[in-house]
């Protein structure tokens, strides 16, 4: 679950699929079948087939020999592979509850929202710095990077004032319609 909330506000993720397809492949001379976690449609290609496991699991050594062989059938395919553990996801992992919990803060007037595109740009800002320049909540820059209006410079980066942001594919998808989508 904590993997798909991350893949909510990941701005590098345009949408992704649970359990998207069903394939075959031979291990150890054996044809196998395999259902992959998640399909990632990555804004820029190629997409990302992801297994989500306990890294005791993703270590055990049936996994450890089938992984390249699942890879490999996969990317025949056209699409990359991963195992993603507890690993990838602890940093991340208060990021991401944090930005949800504030999720529902009230959203800055379509105003602000402007004042927000044309001040940024391509500038990267602090949290901090975003609260004092355009008199935002850190509640309300939360809900905006879970609508993608602002998209976290480092997502790897423990979330506070001094984490960076920038404008996010949201605000430009708003820009200009003076409403909000719902994202």
């Amino acid at each position: 679950m904590d993997h798909l909330l991350e893949c909510e506000v990941d701005p590098t993720v345009e949408a992704f699929c649970e359990q998207p397809i069903r394939i075959q492949y031979k291990h150890q001379g054996v044809r196998r079948s395999y259902t992959p976690d998640l399909l990632i449609f990555d804004r820029t290609p190629p997409h990302e087939i992801r297994e989500v496991k306990p890294e005791r699991k993703a270590a055990e050594p049936e996994n450890e020999r089938r992984w390249p062989a699942i890879g490999e059938a996969l990317n025949s395919l056209g699409f990359s592979f991963q195992v993603y553990t507890e690993r990838h996801l602890r940093i991340r992992k208060a990021t991401v509850r944090a930005i949800f919990r504030d999720r529902h803060a009230p959203l800055p007037s379509p105003e602000v929202l402007a004042a927000i595109e044309v001040g940024l740009g391509q500038d990267s800002v602090t949290i901090g710095e975003a609260c004092a320049r355009f008199s935002l909540t850190r509640q309300q820059v939360h809900a905006l990077i879970r609508k993608l209006f602002f998209q976290l410079a480092d997502f790897d980066a423990p979330l506070g004032p001094d984490c960076p942001i920038r404008l996010g594919p949201g605000l430009t998808r708003w820009s200009g319609r003076n409403q909000y989508l719902d994202i």
